[in-house]
């Protein structure tokens, strides 16, 4: 299984250097980067959504709106999966967060087992949203990418596949929108995703 990126947002330093450790230390090999706060965690998402596998976010961080940062997140980051912590962890308020688009809400008294269970959970369904989007691509699509991965650029594609650089360019474009990227190195990154 290649490197899942998860990202953790909380404002608690204790509680973020515990749960990155723990989440470092699984059977899943676990890339964990820390933020303070949802400024902090909107500014990450805008720059690396596309690598992004998990959110695992504290809800009420003093930046926070509560569950309108949920449905913000949610809406905006669509192929992210997000795990609610709360200390504050009622029937409505956690209903509320997984009709906002949450995966799952788990209360901070919880034993961690239950939160990995969940991370290794949705980290599998993310695979398999990035495995389907490249099976999306058509087989000349797939040889192009693999291709880009490769870095060769269009005219060498073109070459490579016996046809116009011109076409390369409109298999590049659609690739791009296929696996919601905005690069070529993302796109490499797509295949060992």
């Amino acid at each position: 299984m290649s490197t899942k990126y998860v990202v953790i947002a909380d404002d608690h330093p204790m509680y973020l250097e515990a749960l990155s450790t723990t989440l470092r230390n699984t059977s899943v090999d676990i890339k964990v980067e820390a933020v303070k706060n949802y400024t902090a965690l909107f500014e990450l998402l805008h720059k690396k959504k596309n690598l992004v596998d998990l959110v695992i976010a504290d809800l009420l961080m003093p930046d926070g709106k509560g569950v309108k940062s949920i449905e913000y997140l949610c809406s905006r980051f669509t192929n992210i999966p997000l795990i609610l912590l709360s200390g504050q962890d009622d029937f409505v308020t956690k209903q509320d967060c997984l009709d906002a688009g949450a995966k799952a809400f788990i209360s901070k008294c919880e034993d961690s087992v239950l939160l990995l269970n969940h991370v290794k959970k949705l980290l599998e369904i993310s695979s398999i949203v990035q495995s389907s989007r490249i099976e999306s691509l058509t087989p000349t699509q797939y040889k192009v990418l693999k291709l880009i991965a490769q870095g060769f650029s269009n005219k060498q594609i073109a070459g490579v596949l016996g046809i116009a650089e011109k076409t390369v360019k409109v298999h590049v474009s659609m690739i791009f929108e296929k696996l919601g990227v905005k690069n070529r190195t993302q796109a490499a990154l797509s295949l060992v995703h």
